[in-house]
């Protein structure tokens, strides 16, 4: 608790850390957000941190952010007690779209969901701000050790990601941006979308995927949120600034934020730029094995479409 103290303490300095962060973005390369430009806040494993909120806040206000994307974790345990944390949602005014993470509960989702400028998704589409979103919550709740390895493992949440992929490609839907709390599982969405955010592993890192869907993991926001606390290194608060092009909803560059967490003063801001912002995003190759040949005593039977082929994802226009 003694250190929780301390950390608090530190917040003033954190939060004028983010302004002078802001100031410096001033001397970051080439790209120079416009008034058409839309700036999204990309959060995720808060953890039940009060600290993540002050910076959330001073972030969104010196950034012009027009829309949160949270991808989980937003509670520790998705207790009762939990949900008066939710609250502080609704003051910060701007649309906020929330997935469930391993950490959250049924109610807290609910919770979530009764904030007015709240959005949750839960296998479905919403237009927030301009962008189609599809998102699904994590199908485990694992709160603490006595249930981690309960319900889901990574197998299962590979198959899951593929159910929940297919389900997408065969609805004909074209989100601009997917949301999902584990990478493992977010990973089966490559060629449906340009755009998946997801959380879950406290690490940041993004990466093209086979048919230029990128793939982008936040860290955490809440630094881990108390359990960061026990650490001899602490986790850092991360967020990042997603810009995008307002008519044609694709990503054109980030900017990760950094804060030290407990006993460091760092901050630090780092910009990436989307080097074919408007590449295609296609379905990668069918893997189901080719029908044998036939033999020449047998005449080759007349070709059909397969479910669904030529309905939808051969309509769609390139993401």
């Amino acid at each position: 608790m003694r250190r929780f103290d301390t950390y608090r303490a530190q917040l003033a300095q954190i939060v004028g850390n983010v302004s002078r962060l802001y100031s410096a973005t001033s001397a970051l390369p080439i790209y120079e957000p416009d008034p058409k430009t839309l700036r999204v806040l990309h959060v995720s494993d808060i953890h039940l941190n009060p600290v993540a909120w002050s910076v959330i806040r001073s972030v969104s206000q010196q950034f012009q952010v027009q829309l949160i994307i949270d991808s989980g974790d937003l509670t520790d345990h998705g207790s009762k007690p939990e949900e008066k944390f939710v609250s502080e949602i609704g003051k910060l005014k701007i649309p906020y779209v929330f997935i469930r993470g391993n950490h959250d509960s049924g109610a807290i989702q609910a919770a979530v969901a009764e904030e007015k400028n709240a959005t949750v998704l839960t296998g479905n589409m919403k237009d927030v701000a301009g962008l189609r979103i599809w998102g699904s919550g994590d199908p485990r709740f694992t709160p603490d050790k006595t249930t981690r390895d309960d319900n889901v493992g990574t197998e299962a949440l590979v198959q899951q990601g593929q159910r929940l992929a297919a389900g997408v490609r065969n609805s004909g839907l074209t989100p601009d941006v997917v949301m999902l709390h584990d990478p493992t599982e977010a990973q089966a969405f490559n060629g449906i979308t340009p755009l998946v955010l997801a959380g879950h592993t406290h690490q940041r890192q993004t990466r093209l995927l086979s048919t230029g869907t990128r793939l982008f993991v936040e860290g955490s926001t809440g630094g881990a949120g108390l359990r960061g606390l026990e650490h001899e290194q602490p986790t850092p608060i991360e967020m990042s600034i997603l810009y995008f092009n307002r008519a044609t909803h694709r990503l054109q560059g980030w900017d990760d934020i950094t804060i030290g967490g407990l006993g460091q003063k760092s901050a630090e801001i780092k910009r990436s730029l989307e080097t074919d912002p408007d590449r295609t995003i296609s379905p990668p190759p069918s893997t189901t094995p080719s029908p044998p040949a036939p033999s020449p005593s047998t005449p080759a039977p007349t070709p059909t479409a397969a479910p669904g082929e030529g309905q939808g994802l051969g309509q769609r226009r390139p993401r």
